[in-house]
């Protein structure tokens, strides 16, 4: 990492992480002039909603197909990650104790489900997700606006996501549309809803409706194409192309600590003995 640098010269600071995932890097003091990261308070946006954009999607509102195969209480989850500062394992742990949880990919007990979709085969895990009235869109922190493909591969598919907490991403996707952990006091308070909705298909069918609207917050083209990554970043280069560097980070990994606002682990924990 070169020391001296033209005055012209920008340096950028990378994370498509979280920021717990890089608290303890070296960075150097007032070094970076930009910032480029999932979140919206970024100097440019490499949001994992990218992928959306200029793509033509089918959101089904088919009663009847969305409801295929949702008769019985089931959740699944691909996950291979499994020990995570979220502690994602845990909370599905909880949920196994009161409904049938089943997990596909290197976390599964069960050793037909390890590999039993290749990776990047989206049209076997939508396959599989779809047979199931939920599936888990956990990811392995808990932080502001930290939504990662988990969620946009999978926004589209006919099942409910159940998510973490719900105010990392009722700013983001449309609130009617998911299920967050912590819209219940305890695991079984959770299955209990989620019988509820399957007891129930049109009140099931209502996390759906939002598909039905012309304006669906997350496909925002105009939102979409300024989280273009380093495109974004390339157009914010050029609008200061000409000018001195001001601008120094003074300590760029806190600065992404503070905008990102991830739940500590201790908040963590009091969170699932609660649960």
């Amino acid at each position: 990492m070169p020391i001296i640098s033209s005055p012209y010269q920008r340096k950028i600071w990378f994370s498509a992480e979280s920021s717990n995932t890089v608290v303890n890097n070296f960075s150097p003091k007032s070094y970076f002039d930009y910032t480029l990261t999932y979140h919206s308070k970024s100097d440019a946006i490499f949001s994992y909603a990218r992928e959306l954009y200029n793509k033509t999607i089918f959101l089904q509102t088919d009663g009847d197909v969305i409801l295929k195969s949702k008769g019985i209480l089931r959740i699944a989850g691909f996950i291979s990650n499994c020990k995570t500062q979220s502690r994602r394992e845990d909370f599905i742990e909880k949920l196994a104790k009161y409904t049938q949880v089943d997990i596909y990919g290197k976390c599964s007990k069960n050793l037909n489900r390890i590999s039993f979709c290749e990776k990047w085969d989206n049209i076997c895990v939508r396959e599989v997700i779809e047979e199931y009235p939920f599936h888990l869109v956990l990811e392995n922190s808990m932080c502001d606006e930290y939504i990662t493909e988990k969620y946009y591969d999978r926004f589209y598919y006919n099942s409910i996501p159940i998510v973490s907490r719900r105010k990392f991403y009722s700013k983001i996707v449309p609130n009617e549309s998911f299920i967050a952990l912590d819209d219940y006091n305890t695991g079984k308070e959770m299955v209990n809803h989620l019988q509820y909705l399957i007891d129930n298909p049109l009140r099931y069918l209502n996390y759906f409706e939002y598909r039905k609207s012309e304006y669906i917050p997350m496909l925002d083209q105009v939102k979409l194409k300024s989280q273009r990554g380093v495109y974004g970043l390339c157009d914010l280069l050029k609008k200061n192309k000409y000018k001195r560097s001001k601008k120094k980070i003074e300590n760029v990994v806190e600065e992404f600590g503070r905008m990102s606002e991830c739940d500590s682990a201790d908040a963590i924990s009091k969170m699932l003995n609660n649960w």
